[in-house]
């Protein structure tokens, strides 16, 4: 009968609907959790971050960084908490994505998609390691030097800005770090050709150095090679696996 919907093609919608409703309270109920577990765990947490800041001079015994207002430090531990707590619950947030997305993709689709998120985790742990170990002390030792501040002068630095600061810039790098991935997956998927990024490398080459110097938040050029000079080798990487892997040909 015109203008009557067949059964049979709602269900799987509202199914759908349903199986999504229910990952999406699985993931917000884990990452909740999470999140409670580690406001009480918040002192190891929020130590480990700011351990980079303890190589800068100060008074004996003095704080390395100063609360400037009554309900810093509480605003701080829900926030630093909270994302703490997705963090932490996100390998829940992944199988939940895969059992939703997995089904309707094909084998070749899902193989795709598997070895995307283990390079994608490798990256990650790449990216947190060399963001945390290898740039953010440069960083900080190139702001905090004679050559920004005068001898006279000393860093007051306060706990919640600078803490946050450091955290933005480590999901800088996580993200600028998953690029090169990204590059990987439209060449496997054929939607651009590695030729064609090939002969585009010089200005990627230069995109890249731009983007360092964006995200980067000293001046110096020491911090902006050390972002760009990894992303460059990891541009190159991706087109040298697809040429080994014929991916992207044409």
């Amino acid at each position: 009968m015109e203008g009557v919907r067949n059964p049979l093609e709602v269900m799987p919608f509202v199914a759908h609907l349903a199986e999504l409703r229910r990952r999406l309270f699985v993931s917000v109920a884990a990452a909740l959790l999470c999140s409670i577990a580690a406001f009480f765990f918040y002192m190891p947490i929020v130590q480990y971050l700011i351990r980079p800041f303890t190589s800068l001079p100060r008074a004996a015994g003095g704080p390395v960084l100063y609360a400037t207002a009554l309900f810093e430090g509480f605003l701080v531990k829900l926030r630093v908490s909270l994302i703490a707590g997705v963090i932490l619950s996100s390998p829940v947030h992944l199988f939940n994505l895969l059992r939703f997305l997995l089904p309707a993709l094909t084998g070749r689709e899902r193989r795709i998609v598997l070895s995307t998120l283990v390079a994608s985790l490798l990256l990650v742990l790449a990216g947190f390691g060399f963001g945390y170990y290898e740039l953010i002390p440069v960083m900080i030792r190139v702001l905090t030097g004679a050559g920004m501040l005068p001898a006279a002068v000393g860093p007051l630095l306060g706990f919640q800005g600078n803490l946050f600061l450091l955290l933005n810039f480590l999901l800088a790098v996580l993200a600028v770090f998953q690029l090169p991935l990204v590059l990987e997956v439209l060449m496997i998927l054929g939607v651009v050709k590695r030729k064609a990024v090939l002969r585009a490398s010089r200005f990627v080459v230069v995109g890249i150095f731009i983007l360092a110097a964006v995200i980067t938040p000293s001046p110096d050029w020491v911090s902006q090679l050390a972002v760009a000079a990894p992303l460059t080798g990891l541009f190159f990487l991706a087109i040298l696996v697809a040429r080994v892997c014929r991916f992207g040909d044409g």
